[in-house]
């Protein structure tokens, strides 16, 4: 059964400029921030706010003066990014479903729980996805715009985590017309109502989240899995372009990375018929199992695996410019070394790049081919979601909390 749906939309006319946050906003880039370097000392606690939300896997978004964020077992909240205070929250569990949808509750069987997809907003509402299959829309006041099920039998032996991808239709003249989400497989609704507007079967769910290219002037969804689906109507395009087994496709001009294990740099376009043409430009062996995404900093690709090894690609050559050990505990089995693992996606904030891993470790690392040491930090709680930056404040999980970090 593809869906059931109740909806008591609101037909929300969105200006086509709104800005859309979700899943690693801006490329996890935050070239206008400068975050403290250093907190958690007696002498510089630097910790602005800590509130209780719940555990997750997710990661906050910043929407305007609020923070979004989803929690165990079925919450989406939102804080005040002032002070930290709850806004409100509201629970997507099944008894929270409306009567008409007849949903009957399922174990939710993922190692990651049900909301380890981060949610997704465009200033005007806001859109979250549960491993259980429940999909719902809320207005920025907390009242529920749309509510879906989706009764499809999870492909995944551990988790669900793929988060929404919003996307704007210009030609439409407004934004965020279509959400794509990958629950078995990757399908599209409409944003406002909940409508399915179509399916890609063949485009099964992995661990990761596509990402949008333009390509001339058609978005395509590059999917971790080395598809190009085409977000006007879910036409499949291209196939076996990449793949990675957890993180994100990374696209700048016009080309793929796909950067883990089997790394690799794909030219896409131009789009002949049916069919998008795409051309190899590099591939590179790396070591490791990564579930990291990577960041862009003057040409060069720096991802970090589950292991604490960083590398640092060339990414017009794929020649590993870097591969550093850090000093940060990790899945290595190393003696010595604590276990942790880096589920974290690395960010770029300022002038430097913040590595965490789950236990609550942040390396701070000056980004380039020497990656000097500037801080090291801890969050006693761990750390399993990415963190996210605004002006002079860090936004991160720390267990049950979430922290703001900063002035």
């Amino acid at each position: 059964m593809f869906a059931r749906i109740a909806s008591c939309a609101l037909l929300l006319c969105v200006p086509a400029w709104a800005e859309v946050a979700g899943w690693r906003s801006a490329n996890a880039t935050y070239p206008d921030a400068s975050p403290p370097l250093v907190w958690g000392s007696d002498e510089k606690p630097r910790v602005v706010w800590k509130t209780q939300v719940g555990k997750s896997y997710s990661s906050p978004i910043l929407v305007g003066d609020k923070v979004l964020v989803t929690a165990e077992p079925s919450l989406l909240l939102c804080l005040d990014q002032a002070s930290g205070k709850v806004l409100w929250k509201a629970s997507n569990g099944f008894a929270d479903l409306p009567a008409g949808l007849n949903a009957q509750e399922k174990p939710v069987k993922s190692n990651a729980g049900n909301t380890a997809a981060t949610p997704t907003s465009d200033g005007q509402r806001v859109w979250a996805v549960f491993a259980s299959g429940v999909v719902a829309c809320y207005d920025m006041a907390g009242a529920r715009q749309w509510v879906s099920y989706f009764d499809l039998p999870m492909q995944l032996p551990f988790a669900r985590s793929a988060s929404p991808i919003l996307v704007a239709c210009p030609e439409q003249g407004r934004g965020g017309d279509k959400l794509l989400v990958t629950l078995n497989h990757l399908f599209a609704l409409d944003a406002k109502t909940g409508k399915p507007l179509w399916k890609a079967e063949a485009v099964t769910e992995t661990y990761g989240t596509p990402t949008i290219a333009r390509i001339g002037d058609t978005d395509v969804a590059i999917t971790p899995g080395g598809y190009a689906v085409r977000v006007a109507d879910g036409k499949v395009l291209a196939t076996g372009i990449g793949e990675l087994k957890y993180g994100t496709p990374y696209v700048r001009d016009g080309v793929a990375y796909f950067i883990g294990y089997d790394a690799k740099a794909v030219r896409l376009g131009p789009i002949a018929g049916e069919k998008l043409e795409t051309k190899d430009l590099w591939t590179a062996e790396l070591e490791g199992e990564f579930f990291s995404s990577p960041v862009w900093h003057d040409g060069l690709l720096t991802i970090a695996n589950d292991a604490g090894m960083l590398y640092v690609l060339d990414a017009k050559t794929g020649k590993t410019a870097v591969e550093k050990e850090l000093e940060i505990p990790n899945a290595s089995g190393k003696p010595g070394v604590p276990p942790a693992h880096i589920y974290p996606s690395l960010v770029l904030a300022g002038k430097h790049l913040f590595v965490f891993n789950d236990i609550g470790t942040c390396l701070v690392l000056e980004p380039g081919r020497e990656l000097k040491q500037a801080a090291r930090n801890s969050l006693p709680e761990g750390a399993p979601g990415t963190a996210v930056f605004a002006g002079k404040r860090i936004f991160v999980r720390g267990g049950e909390n979430l922290y703001c970090i900063g002035e």
